[in-house]
């Protein structure tokens, strides 16, 4: 008598651009590799100078600031995702606002990660070429106005 308003196929409650096999295993390891950077962040202390947190790993001093003496535009990364993972967010700003924004993605992608999964649609993605064009270039901007920034008051 009353015709359902929703639909009957399959693709409900699926948004998004559908993933396969290959791209449900993609999708994983990226999850796993984003968990893995915040469990690494939290295994490192943050450095007291904003930066340098990275030499903890046994990684050399920045290359690029050495060089030249100017902050690069990474400088503070490591250390405000380790700000970032104790909830000091004021200083993981302070740090590096473009790693903070990062994190901030970086978390969200977390769940939608695995709501992806689980639905086999990338969550409320239809065009993944376009949302991850969207997003770089949103970081990127980011990125270049602090680095500017940073240069300016060097």
């Amino acid at each position: 008598m009353f015709d359902s308003p929703l639909p009957s196929d399959s693709s409900f409650p699926p948004s998004g651009y559908p993933i396969g096999h290959g791209g449900r295993w993609l999708l994983a390891v990226w999850c796993l590799f984003l968990i893995s950077g915040f469990g690494l962040s939290v295994y490192l202390k943050p450095s007291s100078r904003g930066f340098g947190t990275h030499e903890q790993l046994g990684l050399a001093p920045c290359s690029f600031k050495q060089l030249v003496n100017l902050p690069c535009p990474s400088c503070g990364m490591t250390t405000s995702f380790s700000h970032f993972v104790r909830g000091q967010w004021l200083r993981s700003i302070q740090a590096s606002t473009t790693a903070f924004v990062l994190a901030l993605v970086c978390a969200a992608m977390i769940p939608w990660c695995l709501a992806s999964l689980r639905n086999k649609h990338l969550w409320k993605v239809d065009r993944p070429d376009t949302a991850l064009l969207v997003l770089m270039g949103c970081l990127y901007l980011v990125a270049g106005v602090e680095w500017v920034v940073r240069l300016i008051q060097s």
